[in-house]
Formats: structure tokens, sequence, C-alpha cells
């Protein structure tokens, strides 16, 4: 993303400060019965279906709900942006890219610190 492109609504918002705008409500579950955050998440299994463990118990308990709580209030650099109650995100993106679950998802390219988006292919000092 190289520019906002924001919209969102009281709920939402609200929704995002509390919990994470992507994974929060969601699960998939695998052909072996493991119960993950989300198709992409295959690295936090949080249950196993096939091992006796009860789907309400999967979704409500301590692992998936410490998931679903991960906000941008605990993402770095995230956390000082004035977009992240309005922004969509994605853990395993970020994770994946970065090899850091609490990381800025690597498609955004705002700096909240100097309140400035960087233009399209324009690459970090870092990765010249």
């Amino acid at each position: 993303m190289v520019k906002p492109d924001f919209s969102t609504s009281k709920a939402e918002f609200l929704r995002n400060k509390y919990w994470n705008s992507c994974w929060a409500g969601k699960i998939a579950i695998t052909s072996k019965g493991e119960v993950i955050p989300c198709i992409f998440g295959r690295n936090y299994v949080v249950a196993n279906l096939a091992q006796g463990v009860d789907l309400e118990e999967a979704v409500f308990g301590d692992s998936l709900q410490k998931l679903w709580r991960i906000t941008k209030d605990n993402i770095e650099t995230c956390q000082a942006c004035e977009y992240r109650y309005a922004c969509h995100d994605c853990r395993p993106l970020a994770e994946g890219t970065n090899g850091d679950l609490y990381a800025k998802n690597p498609r955004c390219t705002y700096d909240p610190y100097l309140g400035e988006w960087k233009e399209g292919g324009e690459k970090d000092e870092g990765e010249r």
C-alpha cells in the first residue's frame, strides 16, 4: 500500500482496537483436525479435534484467544500509527516475511514517525 485507502465504521474501528482485524472470529480446521486461526496460520495449532478436543474448548481456549487479541497496539511500528484501527492486518504474512509474528505488515509503506507514505518501488536504506 503506497497511500491511504481506509474506510471504517465505528463498530469496525472499536473491534480492531480490541481484536485482530483479520484473525478475530475466524478459524480453519485442517484435514488432520488441527484448529488454526486461519488457513495461512498453520504454525499456530491451537487444538486438535482428532485428539478429542471439543471445538468450543478450542475456540474459547487461551491459545486462540491470545492470537485473536494481537492488535496493532502490539505490532512494531504500527503501535505509533494513527491509522492502526482502520488498517487490515495479516500476521502470517508479517511473520513469513520478517520472521516475527509482531512485525509490521510488509505491504504497508507508511512511516508513522515521519507521517509519510513511500512511493511504490522505493527501498529502505537496509535493502539497497
